[in-house]
């Protein structure tokens, strides 16, 4: 039998975010292809990810969504790789960009935290 190792918050905040880059390249290459309309298939992840860091109000979800989509856009620059290797970079630097701006307007946020 397998023992799973705790995860921290940091941990899985960084994995969502790699999930949806690497969604992002799937919908705006078909949506580049006109193969299929953008607005049918966001799985928003981002939810979550601004939830745990702690941004809520309308305003700091205003300053996470620019940052937030900004690196969704990027990854269609980035080649497709299995397991989105090439999209990890990607990703830590999102999700510092991200907890850097929530540290500015001091939200509280405990990356550390373990599952």
């Amino acid at each position: 039998m397998e023992t799973k190792k705790p995860i921290s918050l940091e941990g899985v905040i960084k994995e969502l975010i790699l999930a949806d880059l690497r969604h992002s390249q799937l919908i705006f290459g078909l949506e580049a292809l006109q193969l299929a309309p953008l607005d049918y298939h966001f799985l928003n992840l981002y939810q979550l990810v601004a939830n745990w860091i702690g941004f809520r109000t309308d305003e700091e979800m205003d300053s996470f969504m620019e940052i937030y989509q900004s690196f969704m856009y990027k990854s269609t620059s980035y080649p497709v790789s299995q397991y989105g290797l090439d999209l990890k970079p990607l990703a830590d630097k999102c999700y510092e960009t991200l907890q850097s701006r929530a540290q500015n307007l001091g939200l509280k946020f405990n990356p550390k935290k373990q599952f």
